[in-house]
């Protein structure tokens, strides 16, 4: 289960690569990440045909779910990837391995690289694609829906910051070894878009290790403890230990407040009722 949460919100290395020119729409494509999946299919609309394999956790729509596996995203299987003979590949400039996507490029496959680092990123993202996919009206349509929300999301945080002192909370992604969001990264912009407090805001990782005595240090009103898939054995077992130190903590079962895609809104309206109830 950790394996997934990371899968869709892990931070490694990566390298910008130029888009190219498309002489005509691509027809089988491999998107690279998750998130990137996602946003590809939300462009395609019904023409998920169009998508040939994916890596491991793309599950949004659930008909990626059928689609060939290329691998983990932080290290596909170079020769999984090849033998569905893409003609386009999208990557994440951090999220896929930096020389896997200039090795894919020297064979001549044709990549797009884009960026899901930060909340703004997303609607950019989208504009990327859906010009490498020829259906640029349709991302426009896509990145002007989900700024919207996002803006409407943001006035409402905005009114509540003048009348309310902003809660400061813990949003932890992993239990022994015990995982934060820090100070870098589309989650920690996504808690204070809500008008909340990161209180781990100040370290520099995305996803910091810290200790039990640290987060107390920090005290918190709230622990927002991210799970996702079937098995919540171990959220369930740090929800238990945090109430026995006097902590309020709650299970978040949302995973689009873990993937920088147009999901993203979905988790932060989500995650918005469970902060604010009122």
């Amino acid at each position: 289960m950790f394996a997934k949460a990371f899968a869709s919100i892990a931070i490694f290395l990566g390298v910008a690569v130029s888009p190219g020119v498309w002489a005509e729409a691509p027809r089988r494509i491999i998107p690279l990440t998750p998130a990137i999946a996602e946003m590809t299919a939300d462009i395609l609309g019904e023409d998920l045909d169009a998508i040939v394999g994916v890596t491991e956790y793309a599950d949004e729509p659930a008909a990626l779910l059928k689609k060939k596996k290329v691998g983990p995203y932080h290290r596909i299987h170079l020769e999984a990837a090849l033998a569905l003979k893409p003609d386009l590949i999208i990557a994440a400039s951090q999220g896929n391995s930096k020389d896997q996507v200039e090795r894919l490029e020297k064979l001549g496959v044709k990549t797009l690289v884009v960026d899901s680092n930060t909340v703004d990123d997303i609607p950019k993202s989208i504009q990327k694609i859906g010009q490498a996919l020829d259906r640029a009206s349709t991302a426009t349509l896509l990145e002007k829906k989900f700024s919207a929300q996002l803006e409407e999301i943001t006035k409402r945080a905005q009114t509540r910051v003048k009348n309310t002192k902003p809660p400061r909370v813990v949003f932890q992604v992993g239990w022994n070894p015990l995982i934060v969001v820090g100070g870098t990264g589309f989650l920690n912009e996504s808690i204070a878009k809500l008008g909340a407090q990161n209180v781990a805001s100040e370290l520099i990782q995305a996803f910091p290790k810290v200790s039990v005595e640290a987060v107390l240090s920090w005290k918190p009103e709230k622990i927002i403890v991210l799970a996702l898939g079937k098995d919540e054995t171990r959220e369930r077992e740090s929800i238990v230990a945090w109430k026995k130190l006097g902590v309020q903590a709650t299970l978040h079962r949302n995973d689009a407040i873990a993937r920088p895609s147009l999901r993203l809104v979905q988790g932060l309206y989500h995650l918005e009722k469970e902060l604010f109830p009122k």
